[in-house]
């Protein structure tokens, strides 16, 4: 969902791409194949996930240089805010679009769309 509201506020604001925080294994869903099962929903941008080959402490020593490490460690901030015992390893893109066939996506999207308000740093 996040991909699909990101790409459209990329497009309102003229953006060529998506950049993310992902860093292969630093939360237990954070793995290659559950980073890249989502990209499927994008229809025009590519994601750049500069920080994907860094470990905790190199992101947050380039957090602290950037000013970014203050919002990342607020609470919430660095989670999603769906708390969850098991969390998949190994997503399938067939599994996702199957979770997904009976919601609105269309609906949820314009809804996030409206409520979105854009930053720049």
């Amino acid at each position: 969902m996040m991909f699909r509201i990101a790409e459209r506020i990329a497009a309102q604001e003229n953006c060529d791409a998506i950049v993310t925080g992902d860093a292969i294994g630093q939360k237990a869903s954070q793995t290659l194949q559950n980073i890249t099962a989502t990209d499927y929903v994008l229809e025009k941008l590519a994601v750049l996930r500069p920080l994907v080959s860094m470990n905790k402490s190199q992101i947050e020593r380039h957090a602290r240089k950037i000013g970014t490490l203050e919002i990342s460690i607020r609470p919430g901030v660095s989670t999603c805010g769906v708390p969850t015992q098991n969390p998949s390893t190994s997503a399938r893109r067939v599994r996702l679009e199957e979770a997904e066939v009976n919601l609105n996506i269309q609906s949820m999207v314009e809804r996030a769309i409206r409520n979105s308000r854009v930053v720049t740093v």
